[in-house]
């Protein structure tokens, strides 16, 4: 069964950007690095860059770095802080945009034998300089909500997942209404004793919009836990 369940996402990871790239709008890959630090038993910090980089049109898409903290509340829930500078790239109009975000969450999960199961919600609130950055919609605010199942495999390194995502907009003039999903499913693994390493792919769909994009992207992070 175990093997059975690796195959497949394995196969998910390198076929599917193949046999759907002729109908999406980009192709991508995300590369993430991290730090996690337990400043006491609950409190935790955490630092990480990421680069995304859209394959078919050979560019960089933006560049993130985030600062978050973490605290457990109980076993089944923590809350959380973070803050998020992205240095975005608009290569269609050759310009780059600063955009600043501030984030706050609850997350609550639940084991179930192998299976870990968890949902995320998220408050975002983002800073970008309007006068430079011309958007088509209101996109100060926002909720994402997470949904994840990890398998815990019995006598192995591996840890296969699923996840689901969607975006609400909070303060859109005229319509509060869903304008992004996410779906992925990935492998993560210890590569030592302190450092693990998490691969994935990745549906980006946005909705709502006037000119909806669509990403396939392929996603590797690496993590280092003191």
């Amino acid at each position: 069964m175990k093997n059975n369940i690796i195959r497949l996402i394995v196969f998910l990871l390198i076929w599917l950007p193949k046999l759907e790239a002729q109908k999406q709008d980009h192709i991508a890959h995300w590369t993430e690095m991290g730090i996690e630090m337990g400043i006491t038993n609950n409190l935790e910090i955490e630092l990480s860059e990421e680069f995304r980089y859209l394959i078919n049109e050979q560019e960089m898409d933006r560049c993130k770095t985030r600062l978050g903290l973490s605290y457990d509340l109980y076993k089944f829930l923590s809350i959380g802080a973070g803050y998020t500078w992205t240095y975005l790239n608009k290569y269609e109009d050759k310009q780059f945009f600063h955009r600043h975000r501030i984030s706050g969450f609850i997350k609550i999960k639940k084991d179930l034998g192998p299976l870990e199961i968890s949902l995320r919600e998220k408050i975002q609130i983002n800073y970008l300089n309007k006068e430079k950055e011309d958007a088509d919609y209101s996109p100060e605010n926002n909720l994402r909500t997470r949904f994840s199942i990890n398998y815990n495999i019995p006598n192995s390194k591996l840890e296969p997942w699923i996840q689901a995502q969607i975006r609400h907009q909070l303060n859109n003039p005229k319509k509060n209404e869903m304008d992004n999903y996410r779906l992925a499913a990935g492998i993560e693994f210890p590569l030592s004793k302190h450092l693990k390493m998490d691969t994935f792919l990745q549906l980006d769909q946005e909705e709502n919009r006037k000119n909806p994009e669509k990403t396939w992207g392929i996603g590797t992070n690496l993590k280092f836990k003191l």
